[in-house]
C-alpha cells in the first residue's frame, strides 16, 4: 500500500505508518496515468501526456478516412483524453495549445503535425 500525504504534521505521519503498513511516497505522482502535485504542474511534466495523444494517430489510417470520419475521431477521441485529463489537473495554457494543434493538424491534414 502506498501513501502520499497532503499537508501532514510529522506526527501524523508516524501515527499513520504505526497503524497501516504502507510506504510513504511524496509530490509529484502519477495517479491512474496523470501526474499529481501539489503545484502548478509545468509543461514538461505534461509532455508524455501530450505524446500520448498524439501517438494514438498512427494507428487510425486518417488517408483512408473521410472528414467526417476524422471529426468523430477528434471529437469522441482526443477530446475525451483531454477532458479526463484537465478534470484532475490545471492544463497550462501551452498544453492546451499543443494538444489543440494536434487535433487542428489531424482534423484538417490526417497527420499530428
Amino acid at each position: 500500500m502506498l501513501l502520499w500525504p497532503i499537508q501532514c504534521s510529522d506526527e501524523d505521519m508516524a501515527t499513520i505508518q504505526n497503524l497501516l503498513p504502507c510506504e510513504v511516497l511524496n509530490f509529484p505522482c502519477k495517479y491512474l496515468g496523470l501526474p499529481l502535485s501539489i503545484k502548478k504542474l509545468t509543461k514538461e511534466q505534461f509532455q508524455p501526456i501530450i505524446d500520448k495523444i498524439a501517438d494514438q494517430l498512427p494507428g487510425w489510417k486518417a488517408d483512408l478516412m473521410t472528414r467526417a470520419g476524422r471529426v468523430m475521431q477528434v471529437q469522441f477521441v482526443l477530446t475525451a483524453m483531454l477532458v479526463y485529463v484537465a478534470m484532475a489537473t490545471d492544463l497550462p495554457h501551452c498544453a492546451i495549445k499543443a494538444i489543440e494543434k494536434i487535433r487542428r493538424s489531424f482534423l484538417w491534414r490526417g497527420r499530428k503535425d
